[in-house]
């Protein structure tokens, strides 16, 4: 008789016994279940009851580790074993879908790793989890042990070799080529140095064009303004001072450029870049990846390098929304239809309207803890209590400031959120000429990696209140609005795809936020008499279904078209035709 195969639950209660911390994920999903793990790897428990009780619940459901809270670092190989000139230590290693979990103890910070100057797999440690071996990746493959020993000391010195290597700068026309992804950081370390040197922001601003359009893969049609950007961020130091430095910490970085160089890039304007329509045809390039995906249907809705509108009329939830969309990507967890990717996506939420007391309210109940991946600016933390008008260069710039800030400390955002057009651009947003500066920033920030997400306020006819320029860049807009018969005492909005330029067949659904109250709450879990805004929210999701869908249901039920017609406050003919479809669909007499 065959032994009895080991079961998921077997491998939770193993996996704790080591002392770390687990959580259910959904089965054969790398995403947490909503139920049974409502805090993500937040819930995350190290106790065998609640290992026991999670599994017999869901004996299938696959298994995450804490990693922050299990003090582990995992080194994850995209592709097959790790490099031999690594020289790992034998430790836990198990074989995934596509590549290898190497197991250290010890955390650290996450970040991707490179070798050799080429990209081989991502850091994972405190922020973030992973699955357990045994469990099962969506595509069908099972994570299985390769070395089943202890867990070795994370190397000292380990992640200074997967560390990407700081190239010297090379302000030359005939240099290497600049791929996607790197124009913005390269284009100012070249201004720095030529900054360096004694250059003017006029003279600077020249060279990065010509460096830009004879070297920067793709630069896109936007690449005057970056490059005035860039200019402009250099001049902030005086000359002689190389601010590349501060990014890129390192002695390649003070290579000196030759007079010759300079003299390169005086050069008269080169041709456009073109390639050859039949070479782009068998072109390499990688697909987006996908951020958020529905739950019902699993259809692709947020990609990275996009962007994307949130718009409604005041009071129908935008900003709670849009916390929502910061929980389900910074901790992984799914709220309403939305599910994230199953990697923990840095945010920067940028918020125009609330004072602290209100917009921390909301990031408390909404948002939670997030493990340092999500961050916020809030109006009452800028100098003056108000912002730069981002629909200026001096506004657009000091959110590249930041951005370029936050990557100084490993800091990567994938995600902008700007919370909102009206009082974060305080321009008149009907006009065209408004948007012409922001549709090239917005473009500029998707083609360097970055989703952009905006809100916006529905204008007196329901659309959205701006000029076709906004819309035309859009990959998804969202519209909500009051639903025609609204529920009292928490938030009741009808949640619509205006636009889905990928395409979705996702229906309008009604969505509810009810404020919820744990013990913990100043009400002691039981809402007094007193306003208690509570501790906590909980989502409710309802499709809409059409008065025609419903129509469908009572012919099913055997009820005739008058009574379909009084019931649901239809003509008589509109439904006479329901009933002609309805008995075609299935075969019934007309």
């Amino acid at each position: 008789m065959s032994a009895p195969s080991v079961t998921l639950k077997d491998v939770a209660l193993k996996v704790v016994a080591n002392g770390w911390y687990v959580f259910p994920l959904g089965v054969k999903l790398k995403t947490p279940d909503g139920n049974l793990a409502p805090n993500g790897f937040q819930s995350a428990s190290n106790k065998l009851e609640q290992i026991e009780e999670w599994w017999t619940a869901s004996p299938d459901a696959n298994i995450g580790i804490d990693l922050g809270r299990s003090n582990l670092t995992v080194l994850d190989f995209d592709k097959g074993e790790p490099p031999a000139e690594l020289n790992l230590p034998a430790t836990l290693t198990v074989k995934t879908a596509r590549g290898t979990h190497v197991y250290f103890s010890g955390t650290s910070k996450q970040g991707d790793m490179h070798l050799n100057g080429v990209h081989i797999g991502e850091i994972k440690s405190a922020g973030g989890y992973i699955l357990a071996p045994f469990s099962v990746h969506p595509d069908g493959p099972i994570y299985t042990l390769v070395a089943n020993v202890g867990v070795e000391p994370l190397p000292e010195k380990l992640l200074e070799k997967l560390a990407p290597v700081r190239e010297p700068v090379d302000a030359s026309l005939t240099g290497a080529i600049i791929p996607r992804g790197q124009h913005d950081k390269t284009l100012f370390r070249i201004g720095c140095k030529l900054r360096h040197i004694g250059l003017e922001e006029e003279a600077i601003y020249n060279a990065l064009v010509e460096i830009c359009e004879k070297r920067c893969e793709d630069y896109g049609s936007d690449h005057l303004d970056m490059c005035r950007r860039k200019a402009q961020q250099a001049c902030k130091y005086p000359v002689g001072v190389d601010g590349s430095i501060e990014l890129n910490q390192g002695p390649d970085t003070k290579t000196p450029i030759t007079p010759e160089q300079v003299q390169q890039v005086a050069e008269a304007a080169t041709p456009l870049t073109i390639t050859l329509g039949d070479d782009f045809l068998y072109e390499e390039i990688p697909p987006r990846k996908i951020l958020i995906s529905t739950i019902s249907g699993n259809e692709p809705v947020i990609y990275e390098q996009s962007i994307n509108q949130v718009f409604a009329w005041r009071g129908a939830g935008k900003t709670c929304l849009g916390l929502g969309f910061v929980r389900c990507l910074a901790t992984g967890e799914p709220f309403l239809n939305f599910k994230s990717s199953g990697d923990l996506i840095p945010v920067l939420y940028v918020e125009g309207e609330l004072p602290d007391s209100q917009f921390q309210e909301r990031w408390r109940s909404i948002v939670g803890d997030t493990r340092g991946i999500a961050y916020m600016a809030s109006i009452d933390k800028q100098a003056g209590h108000h912002y730069v008008s981002m629909a200026t260069t001096d506004g657009m710039q000091k959110v590249e400031n930041t951005l370029a800030e936050l990557a100084t400390k490993g800091v990567f955002i994938k995600v902008l959120m700007l919370d909102n057009i009206s009082t974060l651009f305080n321009v008149k947003a009907n006009e065209e000429e408004v948007w012409i500066p922001i549709q090239s920033w917005f473009t500029s920030l998707r083609s360097r990696g970055i989703t952009v997400f905006f809100f916006h306020h529905a204008g007196k006819g329901g659309l959205s209140r701006s000029h076709s320029k906004s819309e035309d860049m859009l990959d998804v807009s969202i519209k909500l609005e009051e639903p025609e018969e609204p529920e009292v005492g928490h938030l009741h909005s009808l949640m619509t795809f205006d636009k889905a330029r990928a395409g979705l067949s996702e229906k309008p659904a009604e969505i509810k936020l009810h404020r919820t109250h744990s013990p913990k709450c100043s009400c002691g879990g039981n809402q007094s008499i007193f306003f208690c805004p509570g501790d906590g929210v909980r989502w409710e999701h309802v499709p809409k279904v059409s008065k025609r869908d419903q129509a469908f249901q009572m012919f099913n039920e055997g009820k005739s078209i008058m009574e379909a017609a009084i019931a649901l406050d239809a003509p008589e003919g509109t439904v006479r035709t329901w009933r002609t479809k309805w008995a075609k669909a299935n075969g019934k007499p007309m």
